[in-house]
């Protein structure tokens, strides 16, 4: 599989377990690792559910990209050469979180960035888009997030796959 850039807008937590359960699955079956940026509250909760569907628990792990975040700021070649670094990851970005983290204006800076720089890796970047957010208090999913999100993503998390916008 080549890079990809993909967004799954989620309305609840449910929803995003279901879907992210199929994503991980196919991961194991490609002898892939899976690394989740979430609140560790959410990522204990989604591990502990994928385990007991069967999942094994060495594909999984919790690791934060909001120090990418932040150094690509300063170093767009650092967030490069770690992406290259790490063929076969799939990496899973909960976008509230790391805006929380680290700044809505950085993470948007970061996503402009990010397809440029994961093109020639076998690496996968799904963000998650918190759509209850949206449509009910756009704390941090705004319309801003929202527009911007479908300009840097070139794939879609729809029916449990990725699929070309």
């Amino acid at each position: 599989m080549n890079e990809l850039h993909s967004a799954f807008y989620y309305y609840g937590i449910e929803h995003l377990k279901v879907n992210l359960y199929y994503f991980i699955k196919r991961s194991e079956s490609e002898d892939q690792q899976v690394y989740i940026s979430s609140q560790k509250k959410l990522y204990n909760n989604l591990t502990e559910k994928l385990i007991e569907a069967g999942i094994s628990e060495d594909i999984i792990h919790n690791h934060s990209v909001n120090n990418l975040i932040l150094n690509c700021r300063r170093d767009k070649n650092s967030l490069r050469e770690k992406l290259h670094n790490s063929n076969k990851i799939k990496w899973i970005i909960k976008v509230d979180y790391s805006i929380k983290e680290t700044s809505k204006k950085f993470f948007l800076e970061w996503e402009e960035k990010l397809t440029e720089v994961i093109k020639n890796t076998k690496s996968t970047m799904l963000c998650l888009y918190d759509f209850e957010d949206y449509m009910k208090e756009q704390k941090y999913i705004d319309d801003e997030i929202i527009e911007k999100s479908k300009d840097t993503h070139s794939h879609v998390l729809y029916q449990f796959l990725l699929e070309e916008k």
